[in-house]
């Protein structure tokens, strides 16, 4: 089992090959990474986004199993609450229910690989915790 992390600047051609890929997103503007991905899936990331049940500021988590459009066996979308991040309790919580999510997602697949993408803001906030 291997998981990557990446941001923007990380991003190469090929890396939403990843037996499963985790997008967070903390707004409803995708940033180019995002809007690739989302183009991908026929625009699935945007309207898990618009959905009223899907709450960017409460870590909501969408999987999707073998998303159309893309490689990856599975799609993960992660809503990050940038609105939190002095707030280690609540980061450590939700960098846990990622994990379990991601776990779960290995578990149903037949790749052991993670691809998980955070914006810039958010990986800074990841790695204070």
């Amino acid at each position: 089992m291997k998981i990557s992390f990446m941001t923007p600047s990380d991003y190469t051609q090929g890396t939403e090959e990843a037996g499963i890929l985790v997008v967070g997103v903390h707004s409803t503007d995708l940033d180019s990474f995002q809007g690739t991905i989302d183009s991908q899936v026929g625009g699935q990331i945007q309207r898990i986004i618009a959905c009223p049940e899907f709450k960017l500021d409460k870590g909501s988590v969408v999987h999707i199993p073998h998303p159309q459009g893309l490689k990856a066996q599975h799609l993960i979308v992660v809503a990050v609450n940038t609105k939190n991040k002095d707030d280690k309790a609540y980061l450590a919580l939700h960098w846990e229910n990622l994990g379990g999510e991601i776990l779960s997602a290995f578990g149903k697949s037949q790749h052991k690989t993670a691809t998980v993408y955070m914006p810039d803001s958010v990986g800074d906030m990841a790695a204070s915790v």
